[in-house]
């Protein structure tokens, strides 16, 4: 009888595909760990979480918590993922301060030297700091844990001599100890462990005749072994030159999701706003001085969490990843410093932190990497887009309550408007921009002319809309008190004696661009006098756009009550022309401005920071009246956040008046009018100095024409905007 070995091999496979093995090989496991006890020796290792209970004691000088060393929950789960994940590779620990993340990588050092009897390599930027930490965390280990002290050697003749460099265990274990800024430090050794510290200091960064990325040349270090793991940590830095953000963003992302002790909500602990439902909750007194602080739980019921509970709630949480690794085995591990049980993270320290934090960009900065856990946004390449789309908001008027003053910036183009046709249509464009007591932006609205610089009709269009009078809620109106015009379009010459032909006071700046490829930066972003034109035909600044525009971006990344704003009643493309430019880094350092690959610098971004150049050039000028928005602001009795005035709530929900929404509706061109110089404000003014609302004749509306063959040279009028854009209409 023949056997038929192909009904044979698929009747196998079924069964092997019914068949559940896991029983067995948890048994097979068992057993084979019991025979390695037994017939060679081999003690059965500790869990990490249980070898640092029993040989890890902590003493009350360097810690609150002294006693056996319990580990947090963002402490079990780096170790946990190094020592019993063979999945992972590599843990990204993006994390604040107060966390005890020294003492965890004691803890770490220790299990892989006494447990596992590995080679170890220890990094950080500088000598000092390896010192620094060799002298408070390994030689506490070396003295009081038992389990790696019995591992010393006597150093005898003839045998390597333990140092601050290196270091050798009685049980084959080596320890190297290594300085990044030293490019020398990260070679001629091999670990099957490594740890890399405080990522985003500066001896981490490559230098011009560096050998390469210098956590990659550390990560080198363990490519001997199959299962090397690489351990790489810090606060967050400037986002564009961050190493830990660079190494977290290829990483699984992981945040800790707890419950709420009362509803059971699973959540992400997430600092919040005054607007957001979740969050750090508190109270305020006269003086800033905070109380009654809560977190607030991220679900309708909104329940309070009092920090009473937070330890037990933080310690049953679970590390959740929210995306898939870039780089496979990267395990990202975000700790914020609210999740410490640290006396120094207490969440009354922290909501005090950033209350005094608020309208400092420098102590801003520090809270958000430091106890956010976040990069700062200071060196940022680009405008992150779904960050700036939440930033339009309807308008209460075409001016909101809370704007100290108006400037507006303009470019000019040759031909941006014929593009395509076989005629030249030159063309300029403003954006107005309102500016707070903290100096940020609210955009009033982006307005373009068609016409020539210079030609009588065009020039009187575009001197009425900077004439023009803007309304606020209140009744009164205010004007545009300084503008920066850029002379640098192909009209230089017409655009300075447009520019001259205004009175002094108005502040009609004409300007040039100065974003130079070097990455250089001056000190300010206006200059201290102007450049006189050639053969006496007007004079213009010029300024440091490059610098304007960081400063724009940096105002951009600001959150809830101090970001930016801008009118819902925007064009539709105005968000996508106002992404168009990235920063690139530069060889010899620095970096510069520049238009994202297929894209052009688009006049919605550029004029945004020539209207951030005129407040400059402005307070300059008025130092002693404009040089301190928050003098000026209280002076004038201007609000710092906007109220809705039937509710009382901070913010407005009802209908967007803004100047582009009431255009539309109207169907017609703004309202303009001629401006009177605008009234200084003076300390002891008791009603807020704006001119008087002027009542003007609604404007015809203007009647489409059907495109002429012939050059235009007719009369130009105000561009108006197509009826049909959406947002908010």
């Amino acid at each position: 009888m023949s056997l038929n070995f192909k009904d044979i091999r698929a009747e196998a496979g079924s069964l092997l595909r019914e068949s559940d093995f896991s029983e067995g090989l948890v048994e097979f496991r068992r057993l084979l760990a019991q025979h390695r006890v037994d017939f060679l020796g081999w003690r059965e290792r500790k869990p990490f979480v249980q070898w640092t209970y029993d040989n890890i004691n902590l003493t009350s000088q360097e810690s609150s918590r002294a006693g056996p060393m319990r580990l947090s929950v963002y402490q079990r789960e780096i170790g946990n993922n190094v020592f019993h994940n063979p999945e992972c590779r590599q843990v990204t620990a993006l994390k604040g301060v107060q966390i005890g993340y020294s003492k965890g990588l004691r803890a770490i050092y220790g299990y892989a030297v006494e447990e596992l009897a590995k080679r170890v390599s220890v990094t950080f930027p500088v000598t000092d700091d390896m010192k620094r930490f060799f002298k408070d965390e390994l030689a506490l280990l070396h003295s009081s844990c038992s389990a790696v002290s019995v591992l010393l050697r006597e150093n005898k003749r003839g045998e390597v001599a333990d140092s601050m460099s290196e270091y050798r265990y009685k049980n084959g274990s080596i320890a190297y100890y290594r300085a990044a800024h030293n490019e020398d430090d990260l070679q001629g050794f091999t670990s099957w462990l490594q740890i890399a510290d405080e990522a985003d200091r500066s001896g981490w960064l490559s230098r011009g005749n560096s050998a390469g990325d210098k956590v990659s040349q550390l990560r080198n270090r363990g490519i001997d072994f199959h299962d090397s793991k690489l351990i790489i940590g810090s606060t967050p830095g400037i986002r564009d030159i961050s190493v830990i953000w660079r190494e977290w963003e290829t990483s699984d992302k992981r945040m800790l999701e707890v419950k709420c002790p009362h509803c059971q909500q699973p959540q992400i602990m997430r600092w919040g706003g005054p607007k957001t439902r979740y969050g750090f909750k508190y109270t305020v007194d006269e003086n800033d001085h905070v109380s009654d602080v809560y977190y607030q739980c991220d679900s309708p019921a909104k329940c309070r969490i009092d920090e009473t509970v937070k330890e037990e709630m933080i310690d049953a949480g679970i590390y959740k990843p929210t995306a898939i690794a870039k780089v496979p085995g990267n395990v990202g591990v975000h700790i914020p410093s609210w999740l410490s049980m640290s006396p120094g993270a207490a969440w009354s320290t922290l909501a005090q932190e950033w209350v005094n934090a608020q309208g400092d960009p420098a102590k801003l900065k520090k809270f958000v990497t430091f106890n956010m856990a976040e990069p700062w946004d200071e060196l940022g390449q680009g405008v992150d887009q779904a960050v700036v789309a939440s930033l339009f908001k309807p308008y209460s008027e075409e001016v909101p309550d809370d704007v100290v003053l108006l400037t507006a910036g303009g470019d000019t183009q040759r031909n941006k408007e014929g593009k395509g046709t076989e005629f030249d249509i030159p063309s300029r464009e403003f954006s107005v921009v309102g500016w707070t007591r903290f100096g940020q932006m609210r955009v009033i609205g982006h307005w373009k002319f068609q016409g020539t610089p210079g030609e009588q009709t065009s020039d009187a269009e575009v001197r009425a809309f900077l004439n023009r009078q803007f309304k606020r809620r209140d009744g009164k109106t205010m004007s545009i008190l300084a503008t920066a015009m850029d002379s640098n379009g192909g009209f230089h010459e017409q655009v300075r004696a447009f520019c001259a032909s205004f009175p002094s006071a108005r502040h009609v700046w004409a300007i040039i661009g100065n974003n130079t490829k070097t990455g250089k930066r001056g000190d300010y972003v206006w200059p201290k006098k102007p450049t006189p034109g050639k053969r006496g035909r007007g004079s213009y600044y010029r300024i440091e756009s490059g610098r304007a525009k960081d400063e724009v971006f940096r105002l951009l990344q600001y959150k809830d009550d101090h970001a930016p704003m801008f009118p819902e009643s925007m064009p539709p493309d105005y968000l996508d022309r106002l992404l168009c430019e990235e920063r690139k880094p530069v060889k010899t350092g620095g970096y510069h401005w520049d238009a994202k690959r297929g894209r052009r610098p688009e006049e919605e971004w550029v004029c945004l920071a020539y209207a951030y150049a005129a407040l400059k050039g402005l307070q300059m000028v008025k130092i002693g009246t404009w040089g301190d928005l928050n003098v000026a602001g209280r002076t004038l009795g201007i609000p710092e956040v906007i109220h809705d005035p039937e509710t009382g709530e901070i913010g407005y929900r009802g209908m967007d008046m803004s100047a582009h929404a009431q255009e539309r509706r109207a169907m017609a061109g703004p309202l303009l009018t001629e401006a009177e110089a605008p009234r200084i404000p003076r300390r002891g003014d008791t009603v807020p100095a704006q001119a008087e609302e002027r009542k003007a004749a609604p404007a015809p509306a203007p009647v489409a024409q059907p495109p002429k063959q012939v050059a235009p040279k007719a009369k130009k009028v105000l561009k108006q905007f197509k009826s049909s854009w959406g947002r908010g209409w």
